[in-house]
């Protein structure tokens, strides 16, 4: 209880998502989820409780609760101890394959797909169309990102990046964000609303996206992805593995890194975590 009253007084309350999704309040925010400073907040919450310091043992009660703050009164309260000790969500946070917001993943995916079937050279496009939801066409939607963070909420600009050679899953540049070609690229992107995926979006929690190339030659080419990889289809393991290597190696040395990850997969039966660290 004491754990739970520490919590509640250091617990991040809801900013009704302002962060910058519309575009009249861009830049994207550099913070924007606050599951960092919940987690600590609750991990200093229980070293507090352990030693002894009281804490509100009715945060949760009444018409003064936390639940004023930050629920409603259609609060599912047997939730909060569903499955404890027994089931930990932290086994279902997912990994991303690219370095954007991953409602983004279905439209990245889908061009990359296009890009492993055919050569598509960036100067004889026509015209790219990005058929989704409602939602990613009003606030995606943004041409020119100001910074990295920006980009990583703009589709335009992540399909530019793509077609001009720039994996999103190297992670992003702001240099490449002026690079000709991705802006060449960024402003040809149509984005247009697709009824089905509105409906799929609300029924299922997706956000499909179609992509459809158009050449100057009068070639077409179209992709089309309804829920995009590391969410609900996990990477697997040696994916995780390989992104980690993929984004360490670069400042650390492959060896290190490789080291780094073995170290990892060995920290259940491990005595001392600053072997991982080599100190």
């Amino acid at each position: 209880l004491w754990a739970m009253g520490h919590t509640g007084m250091s617990a991040p309350v809801a900013s009704v998502y302002k962060v910058g999704l519309h575009p009249e309040e861009r830049p994207f925010s550099w913070l924007k989820n606050n599951y960092g400073w919940a987690s600590m907040g609750g991990v200093l919450a229980c070293l507090l409780a352990a030693r002894n310091f009281p804490g509100n043992t009715r945060i949760l009660d009444g018409q003064r609760g936390f639940w004023v703050m930050s629920g409603s009164d259609q609060c599912n309260w047997e939730a909060l101890t569903q499955g404890l000790g027994q089931n930990y969500v932290i086994t279902d946070v997912s990994f991303k394959p690219y370095a954007s917001c991953w409602l983004t993943h279905t439209t990245v995916e889908s061009l990359e797909r296009i890009m492993a079937s055919a050569t598509i050279e960036p100067a004889h496009i026509r015209r790219i169309r990005v058929l989704t939801t409602s939602e990613l066409v009003e606030r995606f939607n943004l041409r020119q990102p100001r910074d990295i963070i920006d980009a990583q909420f703009s589709i335009p600009p992540l399909v530019g990046l793509t077609l001009a050679g720039f994996h999103l899953s190297h992670g992003l540049a702001e240099a490449h964000l002026y690079d000709p070609q991705v802006t060449q690229v960024a402003a040809k992107v149509q984005m247009e609303v697709d009824p089905e995926a509105d409906r799929l979006s609300k029924e299922t929690m997706c956000w499909p996206s179609t992509v459809i190339v158009e050449m100057d030659d009068g070639r077409t080419f179209k992709e089309h992805e309804v829920i995009g990889r590391g969410q609900r289809q996990p990477l697997t393991l040696n994916e995780v593995e390989a992104k980690f290597l993929r984004l360490t190696s670069p400042l650390v040395g492959e060896t290190k890194a490789r080291k780094l990850a073995s170290g990892v997969e060995q920290l259940p039966s491990m005595a001392d975590v600053a072997k991982l660290t080599g100190k």
